[in-house]
């Protein structure tokens, strides 16, 4: 799968870094929302990263429903990048 190879990227540019990390998989039927803030407040993150899409010229204004809810209920800072 195309996010498996990502995934992989991502964990070997972190390590050749030296950037202390973690990479969790969840399979929980809750959203991607409630499992990563229940991840942040569990591992006490000091920095929480997510990826966004631009969707339409509507979604470029208004995040979707998950990074909504990630950014304003983290408990830590949050870094939120958008992909062309």
């Amino acid at each position: 799968m195309r996010y498996q190879k990502a995934l992989a990227e991502v964990e070997n540019r972190l390590s050749e870094e030296g950037i202390m990390h973690e990479i969790h998989k969840y399979v929980r039927g809750r959203s991607p929302s409630e499992d990563l803030l229940s991840a942040v407040d569990e591992y006490e993150a000091d920095l929480l990263v997510i990826g966004h899409s631009k969707r339409t010229a509507a979604g470029k204004a208004v995040l979707g429903s998950n990074a909504h809810d990630i950014l304003m209920g983290a408990t830590c800072p949050v870094l939120a990048t958008m992909s062309p």
